[in-house]
């Protein structure tokens, strides 16, 4: 069962959040400037 996704829910947030950069640029977008400044990188893909 180990990798095996059985809730499509779980599929799409670890499709989503798979990649770092990617992640972080959702997220920075939807959270207050607070959360954001804890965030990996400045968003510009650096």
């Amino acid at each position: 069962m180990a990798g095996e996704i059985s809730k499509p829910h779980d599929h799409l947030f670890r499709s989503v959040f798979r990649e770092e950069s990617e992640a972080a640029g959702l997220l920075r977008a939807h959270l207050p400037d607070a959360v954001n400044s804890e965030l990996p990188g400045c968003g510009c893909g650096c």
